[in-house]
Formats: C-alpha cells, sequence, structure tokens
C-alpha cells in the first residue's frame, strides 16, 4: 500500500508535520497565539489541531513512517500522541467555547501530557535525524 499520493513530497511532508509538532509542544507559543497576544500569529485550540490532521493527514503520515521504519519508538510516540489527542478532542472542543476556555485548555493537566508527549517526540525526532 503507497500512503504517499501522487506529486506529495514526502520530505516536506515530514517536516511539516514535526514543525507542527514542535508547535504542539511550545506552550508559552500556545498562550501567546490562542490569546492574540502574539504580535504576528493567530491560532487556536481548534486550529491547531486542524493544521496536524486536516491540513497534514497526521493519521496517514503515521502509517507512512511505520511503513518505512517499522515499529520503532518514534512511531510509538507518534501512535500514542495520536490516541491521548483523539480522547482528548471532543473535551477540547467543549472547553475552547466556554469563557476563557483557551486558558482552561492550556491548564488542563490532559493538554499539558499532550504537549509533554510532543516534546518527548521532537527530541527523538531530534537523536534519529543526529545519527543520518
Amino acid at each position: 500500500m503507497s500512503y504517499l499520493e501522487e506529486k506529495e513530497n514526502p520530505i516536506i511532508w515530514k517536516n511539516n508535520i514535526f514543525k507542527a509538532i514542535f508547535d504542539l509542544s511550545d506552550i508559552e507559543l500556545q498562550k501567546l497565539t490562542w490569546s492574540g497576544k502574539h504580535p504576528k500569529l493567530i491560532s487556536s485550540f481548534s486550529e491547531t489541531l486542524a493544521r496536524l490532521y486536516d491540513d497534514l493527514d497526521f493519521e496517514r503520515y503515521t502509517e507512512y513512517y511505520k511503513s518505512i521504519n517499522g515499529d520503532d519508538k518514534l512511531y510509538n510516540l507518534l501512535n500514542e500522541i495520536n490516541l491521548m489527542i483523539n480522547d482528548f478532542e471532543d473535551i477540547g472542543y467543549g472547553i475552547e467555547m466556554e469563557t476563557d476556555g483557551y486558558n482552561k485548555i492550556l491548564e488542563n493537566k490532559v493538554w499539558l501530557d499532550i504537549t509533554e508527549k510532543a516534546k518527548e517526540i521532537f527530541s527523538e525526532y531530534i537523536i534519529l535525524n543526529k545519527k543520518k
């Protein structure tokens, strides 16, 4: 099975996925962009997930990664964060609609665990790329 679509560049896809994961790991960036206090960027919980899942097709990338690299540590971390996000997604969308919802998400233990898992993924990604 081919996970790549016609004319899709796997290097650009990978770089975009890990940039999105890096942003997911950056709680301070989220505080600034979700509150509208960043001087140049604006975002939200919904946009953060849409970028990873809708724009970059994270679940398909995870399977593509496994088809190339096998069931290694990074694949397992990608799979773990996917499950964590899937479990929190509906809760997060509900919280986001509340008054000051973005702050409630940013203080939510599950969301903080997701950002920590993203840090772990990005660290493993850096380690693997240094070996190449």
